[in-house]
């Protein structure tokens, strides 16, 4: 999208990272601990390309996908929003629209 960004990702076993809690004990980091550091990451890359200021909002929207809903309607939704918006006829045209690991299947 033009204005934002929407994305489905899930960590593996060896991507999940214990952190040190303090008195809560030893606790595994999530997603939302990985979307903080690639946001930092690219906020960091496009500032050395020359963008100045702001690259994201903060943590307006990032959360946990809703595990009720069938996760093949998750994914449609996401692949389907340039339709959506009339940007394109059929999702694949939308340059930014990718499956990079199917690993839901």
């Amino acid at each position: 999208m033009p204005d934002h960004l929407h994305f489905l990702c899930r960590l593996t076993d060896k991507e999940i990272r214990l952190t040190n809690a303090g008195v809560r004990g030893t606790l595994c980091e999530g997603v939302l601990d990985h979307l903080a550091r690639f946001k930092s990451f690219t906020t960091s890359k496009s500032w050395k390309l020359g963008f100045q200021g702001k690259l994201w909002q903060k943590s307006s929207y990032d959360r946990v996908m809703d595990m009720e809903k069938p996760f093949e309607e998750v994914v449609q939704y996401v692949l389907e929003n340039p339709m959506r918006k009339g940007l394109v006829k059929d999702w694949s045209e939308w340059p930014y629209s990718k499956i990079v690991d199917p690993w839901w299947l």
